[in-house]
């Protein structure tokens, strides 16, 4: 038996994630200066974004699991796949309203595009996650974008390993290192303590507290 903080994520893991944030960001800031600059247009804006999420996301995931590239099963790269298509519906989005301003400024762009960086901390979570066993789904993962403070959420999942070979946990959502928390942070907080996850599958009843959008 035995508990681990997620936010205390090994040295390695958490310096290979951050180099994957900061590669991201490079690419994004290109694709920024590009499109505002009219060398580019937003459909190869789009293209190259798409580039940068997909690799980011694979590249967060394998982070979470300390390069151990073998070890990552075909259910969890399926898991990966799903969080990207998300994603990727969310850019398209993003690409129309690119497309359809009457003027393109370059630091907006970039704010904006940098999110989408942001949101492979839900891989890395979900990779880390899965190295100690648990493999079902929760109810929400840091930098899902389903709280106010979007992509940006720094809150973890803490877990108790009860029987890592039966599959039974008790996790709790914890607050992360920002100074200020949105409110669905806080009340995640308060409300989904020890969750049950029994064989696998989460066994607790919980409040959804909604989600952002």
């Amino acid at each position: 038996m035995g508990s681990l903080d997620l936010g205390a994520a090994a040295p390695i893991r958490r310096d290979a994630f951050l180099a994957v944030r900061d590669v991201f960001d490079l690419g994004a800031g290109a694709l920024a200066r590009a499109l505002a600059s009219g060398r580019i247009t937003p459909a190869e804006f789009e293209a190259g974004m798409r580039e940068l999420v997909e690799d980011a996301h694979v590249a967060a995931y394998a982070a979470g699991r300390s390069g151990e590239w073998d070890a990552v099963e075909p259910w969890e790269w399926r898991r990966v796949e799903r969080v990207i298509d998300g994603q990727l519906a969310h850019l398209r989005r993003f690409r129309d309203e690119v497309r359809d301003a009457e003027e393109v400024a370059e630091a907006r762009v970039y704010q904006r595009a940098r999110l989408y960086g942001a949101a492979s901390r839900q891989s890395f979570v979900r990779a880390e996650l899965a190295g100690l066993g648990l493999t079902c789904e929760l109810p929400a993962y840091p930098g899902d974008g389903t709280t106010a403070c979007w992509t940006n959420c720094l809150c973890r999942w803490s877990v108790r390993t009860l029987s890592k070979a039966r599959g039974d946990f008790d996790v709790s959502w914890r607050m992360g290192s920002a100074e200020e928390h949105c409110a669905h942070c806080r009340k995640r907080q308060r409300v989904w303590k020890g969750l049950r996850v029994r064989g696998n599958a989460l066994v607790s009843g919980y409040e959804t507290l909604g989600v952002f959008r």
